[in-house]
């Protein structure tokens, strides 16, 4: 729904985080008569914004134990196992628990993360 508003919003250009496999819809561009209208200029995904993105929204439904949410991390752990994994490991040992971090900090803790765990992250 949200890719339709933006469609008919009259904005033509849309920069997005991440990609939604599960319920986003910006692969839809081009595919009927009616998409293919408008001149949309996409940008996006932004890889390191987007695994923020995966291991917050998995993070927090572990917090809260929100059951329903587990069918969509198993589609995000097809494509993004290691933020998956990073959001089991942080919500096992609450690592965002403390209220002074900063979305910056959080970031730069994922970053880091994710070069321990790959150091062959550093050259990309």
């Amino acid at each position: 729904m949200c890719f339709s508003a933006f469609y008919m919003s009259g904005i033509r250009r849309l920069s997005f985080a991440a990609t939604d496999k599960y319920g986003g819809s910006t692969n839809l561009l081009h595919t009927t008569p009616y998409l293919s209208r408008k001149p949309i200029q996409l940008e996006g995904p932004l890889p390191y914004l987007e695994h923020l993105s995966i291991v917050l929204t998995v993070y927090f439904d572990l917090l809260i134990n929100y059951t329903k949410g587990h069918p969509v991390h198993e589609m995000m752990e097809d494509e993004y196992p290691m933020a998956v994994d990073i959001a089991r490991d942080w919500s096992d040992t609450n690592k965002l628990n403390d209220t002074d971090l900063s979305i910056e900090d959080v970031f730069t803790m994922l970053i880091n993360e994710q070069l321990d765990r790959n150091p062959i992250l550093e050259c990309i």
